[in-house]
């Protein structure tokens, strides 16, 4: 017991002289996922070849602030290299990754929040706590969501945690998933249940054997708190990028066909003229209208004399008389015959 605290002492002297006090608030970023989770983000570099993520490990929470020594140095390796520099931290303040039942939910804000990232090629490397996340979680029975051009690193960690490992996603067996595990990182009196070189080595032969065909593992001195993570980091770094396929070039549409030739245009059909045609007959020339002779002028008869009203008065008389007589007996003479036809 007494051996088990000084080391735990001893091992916080050593991180705490590497850091500096805890980071601002306002130097932290948020990314919340579609399902509500959270996720606080350090951005300590910029680049546009490449992304490295982070994950810390566990009880590392207070060690992992922007200005602490343990993230500048990494900070510093890697900015050569002309990469963006993240740093993500567990959820709801928590200082485990893995040791939590929202780990299913954390999974997928993680898996989502890679997927945002504008980046030819991304690097996700893991220590103790961070590795374990990836191992048996994040990469172990779905890898459909990993972006192309995505690699992974586990340091000190990355066990499968007695579950089965399902095969990759077609087209996803090329993914790069590395080992690197200390010498001496088995067990201790500090950890009597958990060998990070065993686990590793478990971890790396079961991915291999399920079907991801570009695993490594890699055996470094030291135990699990002695890792040289800038010079692995930085290594991982470089590695990705020159693994990276580069970005497709944008293919030019297909010229259309050449037009087909135009048929030439068929020889004039030679016409038989026939027989020459008579020219047309002259027309006569138009008789002149026959106009009708005018009509005789009517005989003018001489008007006949007037009657001479003074010597002709005695006459009249006597044919007004007459003509009344006449008139008189015809009226009765048709009364005759009326009454005649009735009898």
């Amino acid at each position: 017991m007494k051996r088990l605290t000084a080391v735990i002492s001893a091992t916080a002297l050593t991180l705490s002289a590497l850091v500096a006090p805890t980071a601002a608030a306002n130097d932290i970023q948020y990314y919340t996922a579609r399902n509500g989770v959270t996720i606080p983000v350090f951005k300590t570099a910029d680049g546009n070849e490449g992304t490295l993520v982070f994950l810390n490990g566990d009880g590392t929470r207070r060690y992992t602030t922007p200005d602490g020594h343990f993230i500048q140095k990494i900070t510093e390796e890697v900015k050569n290299e002309n990469v963006d520099s993240l740093f993500l931290l567990p959820p709801n303040n928590q200082d485990s990754w893995w040791r939590t039942r929202d780990v299913d939910s954390w999974c997928d804000a993680v898996r989502e929040y890679l997927n945002t990232l504008q980046t030819p090629a991304i690097e996700v490397a893991g220590y103790s706590g961070g590795a374990e996340f990836i191992g048996r979680h994040l990469m172990l029975d779905d890898t459909t969501w990993v972006p192309d051009n995505t690699s992974f690193t586990m340091i000190g960690g990355g066990s499968i945690g007695g579950y089965s490992v399902n095969p990759p996603a077609p087209g996803k067996e090329g993914t790069k998933l590395d080992w690197v595990v200390g010498h001496n990182d088995t067990w201790l009196r500090e950890q009597p249940t958990f060998s990070a070189r065993h686990a590793a080595e478990r971890s790396e032969t079961e991915y291999k054997r399920t079907g991801f065909d570009n695993t490594t593992l890699e055996l470094v001195s030291g135990d699990h708190y002695n890792y040289d993570f800038p010079q692995i980091l930085g290594s991982s770094v470089r590695e990705m990028k020159s693994s990276a396929a580069p970005a497709p070039q944008p293919v030019a549409p297909p010229a259309p066909p050449a037009p087909a030739p135009e048929a030439p245009a068929p020889a004039p059909v030679p016409v038989d003229p026939g027989a020459p045609v008579p020219p047309p007959a002259e027309k006569p020339a138009p008789a002149p209208e026959q106009k009708p002779a005018p009509a005789p002028a009517p005989e003018q008869k001489p008007a006949p004399d007037k009657p001479n009203k003074s010597s002709d008065n005695g006459d009249a008389s006597k044919d007004e008389a007459a003509l009344a007589w006449g008139r008189v007996w015809a009226f009765l003479s048709s009364l005759l015959v009326l009454y005649k036809g009735s009898k």
